[in-house]
């Protein structure tokens, strides 16, 4: 994508949220009405579709050709994570029954259109219940591949699937992300096809009521800003006034960003803001299930310091037995208590062992 494509003057105004806001989601929906009647992206329901459930599957096929513009959004990489079965090598075919009708996909050609976005064409052989005519059709089928636990550091490829929208010809299908997409998309089309100002909060509002999917989680929201600040900055829309906050919300993005692809294994980050809480405060988040902290694989704890190379087996032996074994998962939540709680809040009352015992006052 270059420079040109990514500057329209009007995205000025969604760096700006309204002091004022609008409660009234109504009035919202009511103001907003030409986009929801006739850009508002179209995605087909969420999450992974199995392969031995014909109706769902069908259900798939059939918003696959009845639409021009075709997206997938997966987390593998091959688009059969979105519609099971789907051809993924030259020349070979697959076909989808339901009641009598069938769809032969036969894979004719892969493009790379981008690092992590593939066009698979595809000629597609439709038979209606009670016929034996064949339709033929070619059907292009966008596919780009987002990484469950990877934030992204390029935008211009989400960008560029958001651009490809026509309307009341497009879908979107994903086993997840969609929701990601559908809010860039909003904002895309605000600026550029639209031209009206929207605030950001306006659009996190609206899309949280219309849109068929799940509310976005942190990551999520956090690349969406992500993509915002940089589609600001190469538009050179950026006012002086948030030049320096800007460039502070850009640096966070991308050590948080390098650090998760650095560990892979950790799933959550404790939020910093935590650790600040009062007592009482912090044993409601605690009691509630706050369970996002870091975990990690069990593992001897000997395995930390063990050099590579072993210049004495007996001797290492000797060693990983004496070495105390890692700590059970009891332990570590029981130590994850104490962090949250702190060492000099209250304390709680341990279960009951024995029957006859009264329970014993330990600090957690």
């Amino acid at each position: 994508m270059t420079r040109a494509s990514m500057s329209p003057p009007w995205v000025i105004s969604v760096m700006h949220p309204d002091p004022k806001g609008n409660n009234d989601i109504n009035v919202l929906v009511a103001n907003n009405e030409q986009f929801l009647k006739e850009h508002m992206l179209p995605m087909a329901a969420n999450g992974r579709v199995p392969s031995n459930d014909n109706f769902l599957l069908f259900e798939r096929v059939k918003a696959v050709m009845s639409n021009d513009v075709v997206i997938f959004i997966g987390n593998e990489k091959h688009p059969c994570c979105v519609l099971p079965d789907i051809p993924i090598e030259l020349k070979k075919e697959h076909t989808y029954k339901y009641k009598g009708t069938t769809h032969s996909f036969q894979l004719v050609r892969i493009k790379q259109m981008a690092p992590c976005t593939h066009e698979f064409s595809y000629l597609v052989t439709t038979v209606a219940k009670g016929s034996k005519k064949q339709e033929k059709k070619t059907k292009n089928i966008v596919y780009y591949r987002w990484d469950n636990r990877i934030m992204p550091l390029e935008y211009d490829e989400i960008l560029q699937l958001a651009m490809l929208y026509k309307p009341e010809r497009t879908i979107c299908i994903s086993n997840r992300r969609k929701e990601v997409f559908s809010l860039i998309h909003m904002f895309h089309t605000y600026c550029c096809i639209l031209k009206e100002e929207i605030t950001v909060s306006d659009v996190l509002q609206l899309h949280t009521e219309k849109c068929n999917g799940s509310i976005l989680d942190r990551n999520e929201l956090v690349f969406v800003m992500a993509v915002i600040m940089e589609w600001a900055y190469q538009s050179r829309s950026l006012p002086n006034d948030l030049k320096k906050k800007h460039m502070e919300w850009c640096h966070s993005y991308a050590i948080m960003a390098k650090w998760m692809r650095n560990n892979p294994n950790i799933k959550y980050i404790h939020p910093d803001y935590l650790t600040k809480l009062d007592a009482k405060t912090r044993q409601s988040v605690y009691n509630e299930g706050f369970t996002s902290s870091p975990r990690f694989s069990t593992r001897e704890s000997g395995a930390v310091t063990d050099p590579f190379h072993r210049k004495n087996v007996k001797q290492h032996t000797m060693y990983i037995k004496l070495t105390k074994p890692a700590k059970t998962q009891d332990d570590e939540q029981q130590e994850e208590q104490k962090f949250w709680l702190g060492d000099g809040d209250e304390k709680v009352k341990a279960p009951l062992l024995d029957k006859g015992k009264e329970a014993a006052e330990v600090p957690v």
